[in-house]
């Protein structure tokens, strides 16, 4: 098996998640609110099946898919926010179901945007 830290040691990206996360009120109830969960984590960004996709209208969209590989230790849900930096370029996706493996996991992403 490759070791986890030998996989990390390839990663050159860093990211950042947000999501909805169930915290206690004071008095007591639960309320779920959009929290930071991580942040700068060491990752990797696949562009693997990145189109690019126009339309004619007034506004040029983005959509494409890629996929994110980081640490299995790091709690990632579907429909969080990812924030991807590479350099000095951030991209924001939204996550689709996690793959998780002894040594890394694989995380669908998605990204809409205009440009």
């Amino acid at each position: 098996m490759i070791e986890k830290q030998v996989i990390e040691s390839t990663y050159g990206h860093k990211a950042t998640i947000k999501g909805y996360r169930e915290s206690k009120t004071e008095y007591g109830s639960t309320k779920h609110d959009k929290v930071i969960v991580v942040e700068d984590i060491l990752c990797a960004l696949s562009q693997n099946s990145r189109n690019f996709n126009t339309t004619q209208n007034l506004s040029n969209d983005i959509s494409y898919t890629a996929k994110l590989f980081c640490s299995p230790d790091i709690e990632v849900n579907t429909g969080d926010e990812i924030i991807v930096s590479i350099g000095f370029t951030t991209r924001e996706f939204k996550a689709g179901e996690p793959y998780i493996y002894e040594s890394h996991q694989e995380i669908p992403l998605l990204r809409e945007s205009e440009a």
